[in-house]
């Protein structure tokens, strides 16, 4: 319901003909319409009770615009006030299926009540002294925090470190070009509108396609985190239908059985000579257990339901690579299909794919018939939980807020990768060889330095009134602009860095630091436009809500602003595949193994697996 006293107060503003360039909430459809309501003419009649209630009613679905200042936030040196939680209210509604954004780890003695819905945040991190302690320390050693404030209180170095990050972070926002900005903040908009169409394509609950698309995300770019998805669920749900040679089946998951494709795949070898990734003697056991056996036969061997998962993994793995086009696209913030993903030499890159163990988890998602099961799924680390929130409940009241190697990177605007110091504090993995972990708490589920980082981002979303992930969307994608792939394997990181331990020393101030950085990115006049923007003019989509009965409006152009019959086709329940054209035009020459290469290795108890490499971009880090 609305606001009463919101309600009210734009009634009288309304009936007063004067618009509150101020006010604003978000409508119970819950995705704003942005611009304020126009004042009635100075020469029409007064308007009824009825109209002014109406007119109130748009203004408070709408936003207001906020102004764009580029210009660089000055410098906060010794804070007067202790870090604490910042006082949001995010308006909107959770999805049934959203989870906790701490896993609090139960025991004998210890157990969680089942209506409490814990968030990351200071205040719960406070409550924690010796870990709030802890990581003062850590912050102290970072290079974006003054060595002149070495000595202050632990309050002062947290509130001093959360305003330089959101600072930072409102620079890197109001750097962006508003156009892109109004797309940019949209990608999970776009990721919930994924998973309603594929709820629908598919016969799974559309927090079941979420679970799924968080559980395959660590290390992965969001294009390809979206394709493994489709591909896990066509298997499981869709009867093979991606494949390049259709099958024939009525039920795929039953009657294909482990193919002499297949077979080929795991005794394949790369132009190299090196073996594939899961042809080891470890995995012999499975590979045997597979032969000449369907998804549905696997089913009923007995096994444990993680070891079952793990058995399926492996034969979905092993079956796309061998029946698939492992090419996939370019996906924009609304949710939409584009061109090809390309490699640097012109050619459609493969999606690859990432551990055993995150596949698995994948089809268990899938497989879920019941929303409190992706809580376990989804992990004890709160980036992969505050991903899934992101996309099912885009709109919740909490602050989610997914932060990853590129959401750190935007936050201390410095060129990191996923063996950062500060990337490793955040996700809770191993820091650098020398360093202390972040630490985390079982009793309270805090893991690493996430919640001070969120507090940073919920805190410039506010000043910008949007919603915590959708500052992280705008500058995610901007940091991947400012701090590209080929810009951080050369030496340019090197310099970057170098400017931000001057900062540290007090030889120059964050804005001369900022405005070097720029400098030297080469982005002084502006952030290179991302792959699924175009200039012409985008008539942009409204995304489904969370909320029942609001489907968005219907599509009248394509995502570069060209209109096409496949928006139609979607927008009336038509397919959203992003495979669907590879599998049609690769029919007549299957295309396997060469784009699947190489990934650093994940490790699973007992197995040590190679898995596949996938570049930028990034979409939620590296873990």
């Amino acid at each position: 319901m609305l606001d009463p006293t919101k309600l009210i107060r734009a009634a009288v503003l309304t009936a007063r003909r004067l618009p509150d360039p101020r006010f604003s909430a978000r409508s119970e459809q819950g995705f704003a319409k942005g611009g304020d309501v126009e004042p009635p003419a100075a020469t029409a009649p007064a308007p009824t009770l009825e109209q002014t209630v109406e007119l109130a009613k748009q203004t408070l679905a709408s936003r207001p615009k906020m102004p764009v200042q580029k210009v660089v936030q000055p410098s906060v040196e010794m804070p007067a006030q202790p870090a604490a939680t910042s006082n949001i209210d995010f308006e909107g509604e959770d999805h049934p299926a959203w989870i906790p954004q701490r896993f609090i780890v139960e025991k004998a003695g210890r157990k969680r009540d089942p209506n409490d819905r814990p968030k990351v945040d200071m205040d719960v991190l406070r409550s924690t002294p010796k870990l709030y302690q802890k990581q003062a320390n850590i912050i102290r050693g970072y290079k974006n925090f003054p060595e002149s404030m070495r000595s202050a209180s632990d309050d002062e170095v947290m509130e001093h470190f959360i305003t330089h990050v959101k600072d930072n972070l409102l620079t890197l926002h109001d750097f962006v070009e508003p156009n892109i900005r109004a797309r940019s903040k949209k990608w999970y908009d776009g990721g919930r509108r994924i998973a309603d169409s594929w709820a629908e394509k598919y016969g799974v609950p559309n927090y079941a396609v979420a679970g799924s698309i968080a559980a395959l995300s660590p290390q992965t770019d969001w294009y390809a985190n979206v394709s493994r998805a489709e591909r896990v669920l066509d298997a499981l749900k869709g009867n093979g239908q991606l494949a390049i040679e259709p099958h024939g089946l009525d039920n795929f998951y039953e009657d294909f059985k482990f193919s002499p494709q297949m077979k080929d795949r795991f005794f394949s070898v790369d132009e190299k000579g090196l073996p594939y990734s899961l042809n080891k003697p470890v995995y012999e056991p499975v590979y045997n257990m597979m032969a000449g056996k369907s998804l549905g036969d696997l089913d009923r061997l007995g096994l444990p339901e993680k070891e079952k998962a793990i058995a399926k993994a492996m034969w979905i793995r092993l079956y796309d690579e061998a029946h698939n086009s492992p090419e996939h696209k370019i996906i924009t913030p609304e949710g939409d299909f584009a061109d090809y993903v390309m490699t640097n030499k012109g050619e459609r890159k493969g999606a690859g794919w990432g551990s055993l163990v995150e596949i698995a988890k994948a089809i268990r998602s899938a497989e879920a018939t019941q929303p409190s099961q992706l809580s376990e799924l989804m992990g004890e680390k709160h980036k992969v939980r505050n991903f899934y929130n992101n996309i099912i409940s885009p709109n919740s009241r909490h602050g989610d807020v997914t932060m990853d190697t590129h959401a750190i990177a935007a936050a201390l605007l410095r060129p990191l990768s996923g063996n950062s110091l500060e990337v490793a504090h955040n996700l809770d993995t191993s820091p650098p060889a020398g360093n202390p972990g972040a630490g985390g708490s079982d009793v309270t589920g805090i893991r690493g330095t996430y919640p001070i980082f969120a507090e940073a981002y919920r805190r410039a979303a506010k000043e910008r009134g949007l919603l915590p992930r959708e500052m992280q969307s705008i500058t995610w994608e901007a940091v991947r602009s400012l701090f590209s792939d080929t810009f951080k394997r050369g030496k340019n990181s090197a310099k970057v860095e170098a400017v931000w331990d001057r900062y540290k020393t007090g030889d120059i101030s964050r804005d001369e630091a900022i405005n070097q950085t720029l400098e030297i990115t080469g982005a002084t006049n502006g952030l290179k436009a991302p792959s699924w923007h175009r200039e012409e003019p985008v008539n942009q989509l409204n995304a489904p809500s969370p909320r029942a009965g609001d489907e968005g409006n219907v599509p009248v152009s394509g995502p570069y602003g060209t209109p096409t019959e496949r928006d139609i086709g979607r927008a009336f329940g038509g397919n959203a595949s992003s495979h669907e054209e590879s599998a049609r035009g690769g029919r007549e020459k299957q295309k396997i193994s060469a784009d699947f290469g190489s990934h650093p290795a994940h490790k699973i108890p007992g197995i040590h697996i190679v898995t596949a490499h996938t570049g930028e971009p990034i979409f939620h880090g590296d873990e």
